[in-house]
């Protein structure tokens, strides 16, 4: 019996937020969203991506290489990392479409996002073909061939074909401090005033004579409420953004019927916020800059937390990505060297200091006789060279001048010191009496 490639139950699964929702309502209306895309896509385009053939070489202008230099007449390999990285983080996925010419071969790629395109799986393929739908009630069919899906790292459990991004996983947390941000902004605009309650009581019967306000047995005026309720937010109501006043008849007395924010703790919500919003992107809380991740922050300086980012969140991805460039792209250039495209970590700020330790580590194992030249190659990303199975040459040790000095003297048979005037005569005085023996 043959098991259908993807269940029914996984061909349609239930979106509570839609791709415009999650950039509406995440990347453009929240700040901590907004600034952790920033730094991923920011990170993500700083090094360029190469084609290496079998033996780690770079193959200088591969046609792979130069598609992926400048993928279209408006933008270069940076600015279409950046698109495909905020795509990406924002839905978990990004397309890139084949532009073909007559001959079938590759002349151009174009990004799109979700909301553009979508893969349709089907029981017998994993993806059977790409809809392409902008919402014109003319949607296209795109060949799986002709479509590279970049995915984020994690994938949907609903649709194992697709990827998962961060800001699904936040979206009802960004959603909670979104709606927050804009309860404190309404807040604000009403002169900080809460909704309010207007109680007139009754006037008691001992009052002073010449009270303004009806007596207990009489009714408010027709319309003196509503009177009441107008003048009070013209003087305290700001724009009136705020919280709707209730009038009752009688004395007035005034009552708040809603929270403040000192009750609903709102500084404390954005703090939650701001260390979990950028843990979910992979990143420490200290690169955004927010004060509640300066507290939280596991690292002793941000240039530490960048390199924890950039080793344990975006070299995965420029992994993930240039592989499935690789798988995406090498049907298309089978007439040429078979090539891997990966991207140069070595052009990674972040990362080449903690590069220039490890290269300086493995010199150092070959000079000791530890490493094999192309085994120390190896490790510092450099091709194998020919004959580069051997060990480093021995060498005598080097050693200071000082050091030379003091060995000659201690080789060299003792003399007679030189050095001081008393000495040289006796040497010469010996001498000449060594001569009158010998007549």
């Amino acid at each position: 019996m043959d098991l259908a490639v993807v269940p029914a139950s996984h061909r349609t699964p239930f979106r509570n937020h839609t791709y415009s929702t999650l950039a509406r309502e995440g990347y453009k209306s929240n700040s901590a969203v907004y600034a952790c895309i920033k730094e991923l896509a920011k990170r993500a385009k700083e090094p360029p991506i190469y084609a290496y053939n079998s033996d780690n070489k770079r193959v200088i202008d591969h046609p792979m290489e130069k598609l992926l230099r400048r993928p279209n007449p408006w933008m270069n390999d940076r600015r279409l990392m950046v698109i495909c990285t905020i795509y990406a983080a924002i839905s978990g996925n990004a397309y890139l479409y084949k532009q073909r010419n007559n001959s079938r071969e590759v002349v151009a790629l174009y990004p799109y996002n979700d909301a553009q395109i979508q893969p349709v799986p089907t029981p017998d393929f994993w993806i059977s073909h790409y809809r392409y739908d902008i919402g014109d009630g003319h949607p296209l069919i795109i060949p799986v061939e002709d479509i590279i899906h970049l995915t984020w790292d994690n994938v949907d459990p609903e649709a194992p074909w697709k990827g998962f991004g961060p800001l699904l996983a936040l979206a009802r947390e960004v959603d909670t401090d979104t709606e927050l941000t804009k309860m404190v902004y309404a807040f604000l605009r009403n002169d900080a005033t809460p909704r309010t309650l207007l109680h007139f009581k009754p006037v008691p019967a001992d009052a002073p004579k010449g009270t303004e306000v009806a007596a207990p047995s009489k009714k408010p005026q027709k319309g003196k409420a509503k009177k009441d309720k107008e003048n009070f937010q013209q003087k305290f109501g700001g724009d009136n953004r705020g919280g709707i006043m209730v009038v009752r008849g009688g004395d007035v007395s005034l009552h708040r019927i809603s929270v403040g924010l000192k009750e609903i703790e709102a500084g404390m919500h954005y703090e939650h916020s701001e260390t979990r919003v950028p843990t979910a992107f992979g990143m420490d809380p200290m690169l955004i800059g927010f004060a509640a991740g300066i507290k939280s922050s596991t690292y002793s300086n941000k240039e530490e937390a960048r390199l924890g980012f950039v080793e344990d969140t975006l070299v995965p991805h420029w992994q993930n990505w240039g592989d499935i460039l690789t798988m995406a792209l090498e049907p298309d250039f089978n007439h040429h060297e078979p090539v891997q495209l990966a991207f140069d970590l070595k052009q990674v700020t972040a990362l080449q200091w903690k590069m220039m330790k490890f290269e300086a580590h493995a010199s150092k194992m070959y000079n000791e006789g530890v490493l094999m030249l192309n085994e120390t190659r190896a490790r510092m990303g450099e091709p194998r060279v020919d004959g580069g199975d051997r060990f480093a040459p021995r060498k005598t040790t080097s050693i200071s001048l000082d050091e030379q000095d003091q060995e000659v003297e201690e080789d060299e048979p003792s003399k007679p010191a030189k050095d001081s005037k008393g000495n040289k005569d006796k040497s010469r005085k010996q001498d000449q009496e060594d001569s009158d023996d010998e007549d």
